[in-house]
């Protein structure tokens, strides 16, 4: 289940109540990334707020209370997009091969490859601390590149 699954669930689920006591009803949320929200957002609030500045100006600031509280609350709206914005919109893939390896390991029901596994691991850090032994403080990266496979190149 997505964010945006969870969301429309979470809201059917325990709808809004308007002034009246009525349940505020709640679509499905349909943004497939950043530039879709932000032209829904142009075309349905920013683009009224500028007509709304412009019958502002021309009718000399009569609507200017209107003008910036709707303007302030569309400020903070995007403001907290940008600030969830790795969240709602991440795409990211997570490595689980270790994991695998483990319920592999449980489902043969085998405490061996278990051990096995557990002195594979306690050997890649005792060969992680004599890299960083070796290259010293100066290369960081050494546990990073060893963990995820790549060469190990010392600090010169």
């Amino acid at each position: 289940m997505n964010l945006r699954d969870y969301g429309y669930k979470y809201f059917t689920e325990k709808p809004y109540m308007d002034r009246d006591g009525k349940p505020i009803k709640v679509g499905r949320f349909t943004f497939l990334d950043m530039a879709s929200f932000q032209r829904y957002m142009f075309i349905h609030f920013l683009l009224p707020l500028k007509e709304l500045k412009l019958l502002n100006t021309i009718l000399c600031q009569y609507f200017q209370k209107m003008y910036l509280d709707n303007n302030r609350k569309i400020q903070i709206a995007m403001r907290l997009v940008n600030l969830y914005r790795p969240y709602l919109f991440f795409s990211g893939v997570f490595d689980d091969m270790n994991m695998e390896e483990l319920q592999m390991a449980a489902m043969q029901g085998s405490v061996w490859s278990l051990r096995a596994l557990e002195n594979q691991l306690e050997t890649r850090l005792e060969s992680i601390k004599l890299r960083k032994m070796q290259c010293g403080e100066k290369d960081k990266e050494v546990e990073t590149n060893y963990l995820i496979g790549l060469p190990h190149q010392c600090c010169p």
